[in-house]
Parts: C-alpha cells; sequence; structure tokens
C-alpha cells in the first residue's frame, strides 16, 4: 500500500510542477506542492513553496507553515 502512495505522490509532485510552468503565478499548486512535499517528509522543499507562496497569498502561505511545522 505504501509504495503505491509514493508512486501517487511523485506523479502528483510532477503535475504540479508542470502546472507551475505554466502559470507561475497560481498560488494554490504552490500550496498543493508543499502539502505534498510535507507529507514525504521533504521539509526543505516543502519550505521552499512556502516561500515562493509568501509573495503570491500570504494567507495560503500562513497556513502552508502552519503545517510544516506540525
Amino acid at each position: 500500500m505504501k509504495a503505491s502512495w509514493v508512486k501517487h505522490n511523485k506523479e502528483a509532485i510532477e503535475v504540479l510542477k508542470v502546472a507551475i510552468e505554466r502559470d507561475p503565478e497560481h498560488a494554490m499548486s504552490y500550496y498543493n506542492l508543499g502539502i505534498l512535499y510535507n507529507s514525504s517528509n521533504d521539509k526543505d522543499s516543502a519550505l521552499k513553496q512556502h516561500e515562493i507562496l509568501n509573495g503570491l497569498d500570504f494567507d495560503l502561505a500562513d497556513k502552508l507553515f502552519g503545517l510544516i511545522r506540525k
């Protein structure tokens, strides 16, 4: 079961990266990418998404940071 979750997580991360390439101002893509990185225990990448998001949507950035801190 975990292998399936990891595979889907990696696929979702790749889809979000493409979405960000197409629309780098779409804050929700950075938020969702940060959540996926955080759930994969990649805190550094999650924090990077937080930094980018902070310049686009402060409220979403704050919400993501709250999830990363947990």
